[in-house]
């Protein structure tokens, strides 16, 4: 998640080297230098100059990824991508987009809450807890759908514990939630209606504000979590009854006996 991100790539590679990754830290820096603005294209340019094309386009193809995954970040846009993505029959890049969509969707859903609860603050820890909720629904309605245990977000690392980057990318995750959060409660403050306001006596046009945009936020956060379930219960169903499509063997499967994988207990 970090990889591309000047100077927390560089914390986060010395997190896997001081952990003794150091294969890891060497393909976070490799990473960074492919898809960080401006320096992914002097890598290119280099590569290119000595004559390694194909090292040049796989530079910048990494780099047009990177840019897709903000894109896929954005809310609606990302979920209006995703859709796109499963009618062409891409149905991997379809899930990025959705969950990130979504994902986004809740952290500032969660954020524009906590600010009528606790203000900034309030603003910031709503938008992690939203960010962490909304990861947690999307790794049980995958179980749920697929009997396959693929943890997103702040969930990741209980598929590889051990794993120092993981680590770091879950705490950053959780970090640039609370900055959301943070940022939807700004914007709520503009309007003028202070965080107590809830517990106030106002005015009627303001008491409209507030349900209006509480009322945003909630339908929000129940859109992007009932689009994330349905477009991948949707995207099975139609694997499974009507193509007969074989099921990928990417992640940990269901074990048959009733219970989550072994990594889940520990």
């Amino acid at each position: 998640m970090v990889d591309w991100v000047p100077v927390a790539s560089q914390f986060k590679s010395l997190v896997q080297a001081t952990f003794g990754d150091r294969k890891g830290a060497k393909e976070t820096q490799e990473r960074f230098i492919r898809q960080c603005p401006v320096v992914s294209q002097v890598t290119s340019a280099v590569q290119a100059s000595k004559g390694d094309k194909a090292a040049a386009r796989r530079t910048q193809l990494e780099f047009l990824r990177v840019v897709g995954g903000l894109v896929d970040s954005v809310p609606l846009v990302g979920h209006l991508k995703g859709g796109i993505h499963y009618a062409c029959g891409d149905k991997n890049r379809g899930d990025v987009a959705m969950k990130a969509s979504s994902h986004t969707s809740a952290a500032i859903a969660g954020g524009i809450g906590g600010f009528f609860v606790g203000g900034p603050v309030g603003a910031t820890l709503g938008g992690m807890a939203a960010g962490s909720a909304m990861d947690s629904i999307i790794t049980l309605s995958e179980f749920g759908v697929s009997r396959r245990f693929k943890p997103e977000g702040i969930l990741k690392p209980l598929s590889d514990p051990k794993n120092p980057g993981k680590w770091v990318d879950a705490v950053a995750g959780v970090i640039v939630d609370g900055i959301l959060g943070k940022g939807a409660g700004a914007l709520v403050a503009k309007s003028n209606i202070q965080p107590s306001a809830l517990h106030m006596a106002v005015s009627e046009e303001k008491k409209k504000i507030i349900k209006s945009l509480v009322q945003l936020a909630a339908e929000t956060l129940a859109v992007s979590a009932c689009t994330t379930i349905a477009s991948r219960a949707g995207m099975e169903f139609g694997e499974r009854i009507i193509c007969g499509l074989e099921e990928e063997v990417d992640s940990k499967p269901f074990n048959g006996t009733g219970k989550l994988p072994q990594i889940m207990y520990h």
